[in-house]
């Protein structure tokens, strides 16, 4: 296998053609041909010729441009973050006990999460959220009925989510919450 290697002498970067082999179980490299300084390689018209002519050779089926992509086909991977923080808040626990008392024929926590990572990442309608959610590989589908539902839900619950919301944030961050400002909390529900 033949792959570019780039390497870094002084406060240049340069290229080299290698080829990776076995022998005796172990991987080497053989340096083939030094291709030369990096910046001399970049928006060069010889090396760009060169490997299109490389590509017309190799016959190359499997090329990938994201030039050929509509914004619709590219998938977004930031969500993973928010999940992350989503799940250290502890929302989805939060929003599966809503609920679990009523019978709503869809999950609640997906179809926030959605919401709010296409608020987030792209903010844009409840529409445009469900009709782009194909891009966040991994998430449950979701019918757009569901978001408007949850909306609803959401707006039912939201001081019971604010109080648990208040809470987890107080335990996650070591905070001590005083007396009164329970009294004052329990009294307002």
């Amino acid at each position: 296998m033949m792959f570019i290697n780039i390497t870094k002498s002084g406060q240049y970067e340069y290229a080299y053609l290698v080829r990776s082999y076995r022998e005796d179980n172990n991987t080497k490299h053989k340096y083939l041909f030094n291709l030369g300084r990096l910046d001399q390689i970049k928006n060069n018209p010889s090396f760009q010729n060169l490997a299109k002519r490389l590509l017309e050779l190799s016959e190359a089926k499997d090329l990938v441009s994201l030039d050929n992509f509509s914004e619709a086909q590219i998938v977004n991977w930031g969500y993973i973050v928010y999940q992350k923080i989503w799940k250290d808040f502890e929302l989805d626990k939060i929003l599966n006990r809503l609920t679990s008392s009523k019978k709503t024929q869809f999950n609640l926590n997906e179809a926030s999460f959605l919401m709010a990572i296409q608020h987030l990442l792209e903010p844009k309608s409840k529409l445009s959220a469900y009709t782009h959610q194909n891009r966040y590989t991994g998430l449950s589908e979701i019918k757009l009925q569901h978001l408007y539902r949850s909306l609803d839900l959401l707006s039912e619950s939201k001081e019971i989510l604010g109080e648990e919301i208040f809470f987890k944030n107080c335990n996650l961050f070591n905070m001590q919450v005083h007396g009164s400002i329970l009294l004052c909390n329990y009294l307002l529900l």
